[in-house]
């Protein structure tokens, strides 16, 4: 059976790794607060980064939790780009209401 256990594939590694480095990147994260983000360690994850390290389904998806994505895209190197903010958007002025209103003399005077 290559590669196969019960009729799952293995990760690629390598694949995994691209996905994981480019999410990272994409946050803005370092390794260091990936590692505090997800309750890995530094060095496994430098290793899951280099495409070296055995990643279980825990593991990864812990990784995909803390990276905010799902452990399909990084499987896939798929990066998705965060939302970015939507400038606030002024409200329109309001449309001139005033109005000429024809007073009585009285109502001038008062």
């Amino acid at each position: 059976m290559d590669d196969e256990t019960a009729g799952t594939h293995r990760p690629d590694h390598l694949v995994l790794a691209v996905g994981v480095r480019r999410r990272r990147r994409t946050l803005g994260l370092t390794v260091r607060q990936l590692a505090r983000r997800s309750h890995l360690s530094v060095d496994w994850l430098e290793h899951v980064e280099e495409g070296s390290a055995p990643v279980s389904f825990a593991a990864l998806n812990g990784l995909a939790a803390a990276l905010d994505t799902s452990a399909e895209n990084l499987l896939r190197g798929i990066v998705e780009v965060p939302p970015s903010p939507e400038p606030p958007t002024a409200a329109p002025p309001a449309p001139e209401t005033r109005e000429l209103v024809v007073m009585t003399e009285e109502e001038c005077r008062a």
